[in-house]
């Protein structure tokens, strides 16, 4: 019994032995085979992928986690004062050359002030006006410019406001225009004038220092007026030139006096003087002269110059000074006078009173006495 017993025990330990072996050789067989076939390397490059994608998804949901505390940190606690949402923005339309009108009054060239007045198509707003862009005021009534300049428009609800448009006044002048050199001949003058505003636009020569309020010769509106001649005038008269801008700015009075064909010698004064000596004989005439010229009748006693007529004593005696002066018409008209040239011995005998025929001699003076 115990033999039988004994003999079974033994044929199941090989059985077992035997099945370790054939597990062994499937094992080697099973790992030849993933081995040869890279299957660890796969198995290992998904686990790696898998890890990667774990770690991924738990950095997202660190973040979110972050992110929702923080929100519930602020609109959780209960101690905040929850914040009311903004008010929409209110747009206040914008002004266009389209929707606003400037009205200037006047509308054209002026010296005196521009008043400006506003309307606009678009309603419910105020109206608003500036003159420099900075300070606004409520629009009622006309704005009143006494120099050019920029004027602003803009619509406001009281807190908003729209954009501006501009209107420029430029029509103010009040700068009277300048009247330059004039020249003259006997009939006809001839001048030249200037304005920095609106152009000179007229012209006008009179004989009175008035301004003329009408008759104006018209010309095309110019900042510079060149060489403008007036013919058909009297000689020897005094006019004045002047001219306006479209403005009516009129230029302070210029006059000039238009030449004399009549030359008229009123005086060439006899002269005495010493040897050695220069003076100039007194020359007045009337009229307009383009040459004068001076001559000596005998230069051995006295000199005149050509040009000045300054006289120069030579020696004692007496000699003719002629002068000779044409106009711008050719005509000559001459004077003469008379030159004594005397020494000083001369001189001093003349106020000798020991000398009889020296007025102031005792002779003298007791005849005079008599």
């Amino acid at each position: 019994m115990n033999i039988r017993k004994n003999k079974e025990n033994g044929i199941t330990l090989i059985a077992l032995i035997i099945t370790v072996i054939v597990m062994l050789i499937l094992a080697g067989v099973a790992i030849r085979s993933i081995i040869n076939t890279g299957l660890i390397d796969k198995t290992m490059q998904a686990v790696s992928a898998y890890n990667n994608s774990v770690n991924n998804e738990e950095g997202s949901i660190s973040d979110m986690i972050t992110m929702l505390n923080s929100v519930g940190e602020k609109n959780v606690d209960e101690s905040s004062t929850p914040t009311p949402p903004s008010p929409p923005t209110v747009s206040v339309p914008d002004l266009t050359q389209q929707n606003l009108e400037f009205t200037y009054i006047p509308n054209i060239w002026t010296n005196e002030d521009v008043t400006v007045t506003i309307s606009t198509t678009v309603t419910g707003y105020t109206l608003q006006y500036s003159t420099n862009g900075s300070d606004w005021s409520n629009y009622t009534t006309g704005i009143t410019y006494t120099t050019n300049g920029i004027i602003y428009a803009r619509l406001t609800d009281g807190t908003n406001t729209g954009n501006y448009v501009t209107g420029n006044i430029t029509s103010i002048d009040k700068t009277a225009p300048v009247v330059g050199i004039i020249t003259a001949t006997t009939n006809s003058l001839t001048f030249n004038a200037t304005d920095v505003g609106s152009g000179i636009n007229g012209y006008q020569i009179t004989t009175s220092n008035i301004a003329p309020i009408s008759g104006w010769t018209s010309v095309e509106p110019t900042t510079s007026l060149e060489s403008v001649t007036v013919t058909g005038l009297a000689q020897n008269t005094t006019y004045y030139v002047w001219v306006k801008d479209q403005a009516e700015n009129v230029n302070v009075s210029k006059s000039i006096i238009t030449e004399s064909n009549n030359i008229n010698i009123t005086a060439y004064n006899d002269l005495t003087i010493m040897v050695g000596l220069k003076s100039t004989p007194v020359l007045t005439y009337t009229g307009t002269a383009k040459t004068i010229s001076f001559s000596s009748s005998n230069t051995g006693v006295a000199t005149i110059d050509s040009a000045t007529g300054e006289v120069t004593g030579i020696a004692v005696g007496t000699a003719t000074m002629t002068v000779t002066i044409t106009n711008n018409a050719g005509v000559v008209t001459t004077k003469t006078c008379t030159i004594t040239v005397q020494t000083y011995e001369d001189l001093f005998n003349m106020f000798n009173p020991f000398d009889p025929n020296s007025p102031f001699s005792p002779r003298w003076l007791f005849i005079i006495k008599k």
